[in-house]
């Protein structure tokens, strides 16, 4: 905010963006209040972390073009069954380790020993295949253990917060990282979404590389699995496994150029890195044009902007608004949502 960064203004500018922020993290997590419960079947919270706008949206690019009636108009990733012995990628644990293997195996050895060995990762005369082959398996054990883990997590949080959200916040609910939701919907959505997004992002990256960008986007691990694995699950969850390949991979190409753009307007490109995330990617490049170039002007605007999403989403569903965390089973049926009898019930953990 260069208005701001004149002397003496450090107070103001403290000021101004602890609003800003805070109108952001709280609009944000309010907006995925719906995937989420959908997701989860009411398991009682919402997510709060960099991808929150990119949730929403692509729930509804979801819903809008890759269902129909309110169901996938497609199979969900967790329905494919693989004939003979590629069924074993059915089993989300082998599906993830085999997958990583390959690419992680692809990037590594790209990259070359030599590179692990100078920055101190490995000895030199340790050996690099079977160091590639434990990385790319450890991966798949520690995302089996985050799944597994979030259920007790849920538990204990949701129980915790409800005290304090009867008693002060009636209807609310807790935000969450985005990890919470890999133990909810199809579990190889999870993998799908990441290795979609990841390759999104490698086309974009080879873009820039050929129409000769001034600054150069390389795949960073949080935003290329964390931003996409948790869209995949949404797109899942809502438009089946074509809208979780086609959404991720549309999001990976969304925060790499993205993210050259905002790196390169502001001149952060010289000092490293940025912040690829997919809120960060979109949402925050979108605020910083108007705030730069329209001032005190452009900071109200956005203000307003982001304080009448929740009032606009309340004016569209004025009973809908709270049920959906006082009582999801109540909301399904005010919603005629019928999941099927064999759909897990989570609203034990809320």
């Amino acid at each position: 905010m260069p208005f701001l960064a004149k002397e003496g203004n450090t107070i103001l500018m403290l000021i101004v963006m602890s609003v800003l922020l805070g109108a952001y993290w709280a609009v944000g997590s309010n907006l995925t209040i719906k995937p989420m419960q959908e997701l989860t079947n009411g398991a009682g919270f919402c997510i709060a972390h960099q991808q929150m706008f990119g949730i929403r949206l692509n729930y509804w690019q979801a819903e809008k073009f890759f269902s129909k009636d309110g169901k996938p108009r497609g199979r969900k990733v967790g329905e494919m069954e693989m004939p003979g012995f590629f069924s074993i990628f059915n089993e989300n644990m082998v599906c993830t380790a085999i997958l990583m293997v390959v690419f992680f195996g692809i990037i590594m050895g790209i990259i070359g020993k030599e590179y692990f060995v100078t920055q101190g990762v490995i000895a030199a005369d340790y050996n690099f295949l079977y160091y590639t082959f434990t990385t790319s398996l450890n991966f798949a054990v520690y995302l089996a253990i985050l799944q597994l883990g979030v259920r007790t997590f849920v538990t204990e949080l949701t129980t915790s917060f409800q005290g304090i959200a009867d008693k002060l916040l009636p209807a609310s609910i807790p935000g969450v990282d985005c990890a919470v939701c890999y133990g909810f919907g199809d579990s190889n959505a999870v993998t799908f979404g990441f290795l979609a997004g990841l390759t999104g992002q490698i086309v974009a990256i080879l873009g820039l590389l050929v129409f000769k960008s001034p600054v150069i986007i390389i795949c960073g691990f949080v935003p290329v699995f964390f931003d996409n694995a948790t869209i995949g699950l949404v797109a899942n969850e809502k438009g089946g496994m074509k809208a979780c390949i086609v959404l991720t991979f549309l999001s990976g190409i969304v925060q790499v150029l993205g993210s050259a753009f905002i790196a390169g307007l502001v001149g952060l490109a010289p000092f490293g890195g940025y912040l690829g995330m997919w809120d960060w990617a979109t949402v925050w490049p979108a605020i910083t044009v108007v705030i730069k170039y329209l001032g005190w002007i452009g900071l109200g605007i956005v203000t307003l902007v982001l304080l009448a999403l929740p009032q606009l989403e309340y004016r569209k569903d004025p009973k809908g608004y709270f049920l959906i965390t006082e009582d999801y089973s109540a909301y399904k049926k005010y919603k005629g949502i019928d999941d099927g009898d064999e759909e897990e019930d989570w609203s034990e953990f809320a």
